[in-house]
């Protein structure tokens, strides 16, 4: 009886490894929607503070490495010397993270994500550059429940957009040669209604 039952184990492991991945897949899922719907409900005020965004783009890569491994993505990145500014760390948090999740799906399995953090005067510029193909042409991606995927809410960009003008910023898509590139831009000295009046 317990060499049948060791017989039976052995047999259903592979089964049971392979539903217990489909339903880790599908928990993330649901909570990326989750995410999702809070975000966008979320109120908009921002909670400003000064801070180093490669080190924040620096954590955000950290915690998306296992992912791109495991889906065969490249995630590369390259710190500099720092890149102060003054903005909501919570937000471009998920500015980030949404940004390299695309990066990632749309580069699939082979491919890589390149993450770059700069300054250029007075404006902090993330670019975040992937290997796949980009969104179809004449999709505006910002608007909200406008998706090219098969399985999400169509919310993820909305946030970002919305994210990155409360900051007073802008970002654009554009495809560059055979990579897609999304450019984001914001103030280093934060958006112009938290700033304190110039002095006479």
């Amino acid at each position: 009886v317990e060499r049948r039952l060791a017989k039976m184990q052995e047999e259903s492991a592979p089964a049971v490894i392979k539903t217990a991945r489909v339903v880790k897949g599908e928990l993330v899922r649901l909570g990326v929607l989750v995410e999702d719907f809070l975000a966008f409900a979320r109120p908009n005020r921002l909670r400003l503070a000064s801070g180093d965004l490669e080190v924040t783009a620096e954590t955000i890569i950290a915690l998306m490495k296992p992912d791109a491994h495991q889906c065969g993505v490249e995630l590369r990145f390259e710190r500099g010397q720092g890149v102060a500014a003054r903005y909501d760390e919570e937000r471009i948090r998920q500015v980030l993270l949404n940004l390299i999740r695309n990066g990632v799906e749309a580069a699939g399995e082979g491919g890589w994500v390149d993450v770059q953090v700069l300054r250029a005067r007075n404006r902090a510029i993330i670019e975040i550059r992937d290997s796949g193909e980009g969104p179809p042409q004449g999709l505006d991606l910002f608007q909200p429940f406008r998706t090219s995927k098969e399985s999400g809410t169509g919310l993820g960009l909305s946030i970002v957009h919305r994210i990155v003008t409360d900051h007073d910023g802008k970002i654009e898509h554009f495809r560059d040669g055979h990579q897609t590139c999304f450019r984001v831009e914001v103030p280093v000295d934060g958006p112009v209604s938290d700033r304190e009046p110039a002095r006479a």
